[in-house]
């Protein structure tokens, strides 16, 4: 299967109600391509529809870095895994990240564990600069749990 950056397109119609239409492009095409290919697609589509294009969002194809594991361990599935909450900097609303199939070495009963691989990925999170979806960094990890989600 062929690496492709997504670009979603969000479209509004008169009553506020909004849909997306995903859009593919080659994982080669350059952001400035991208940009121009957009600029002239958004346009023609404008043309073609009622309704208003609010918004576009991109997400690159990126190669995996090395040494990462060429194959998932047996017997952990991607509905059992961790909450992960953070504490964002401006704001009183702490942020969950789902983490899918994390190791059962990583549990004390349903807590996750801070220290080890475990607290390293927890700090670099905040290390890193990663943000909630309104772009507020994350001061600290707060606490995470066992889940399951469907």
């Amino acid at each position: 299967m062929a690496q492709v950056h997504v670009v979603s397109i969000g479209i509004e119609d008169f009553l506020g109600k909004r849909k997306t239409v995903p859009l593919y492009a080659p994982a080669a095409t350059s952001i400035a391509t991208l940009t121009s290919i957009l600029d002239s697609t958004l346009n023609a589509m404008d043309d073609a529809i009622d309704g208003q294009i609010t918004d576009i969002h991109v997400s690159f194809a990126l190669p995996l870095p090395s040494g990462l594991k060429s194959a998932p361990v047996t017997g952990n599935k991607v509905y059992e895994g961790a909450n992960l909450t953070m504490d964002p900097a401006d704001t009183d609303f702490a942020f969950s990240i789902y983490i899918p199939t994390w190791e059962e070495a990583g549990f004390s009963g349903d807590s996750v564990l801070t220290s080890g691989v475990y607290g390293t990925f927890e700090d670099q999170l905040v290390t890193d600069n990663w943000t909630d979806r309104d772009g507020n960094t994350f001061d600290d990890f707060t606490v995470g749990t066992r889940v399951k989600r469907k």
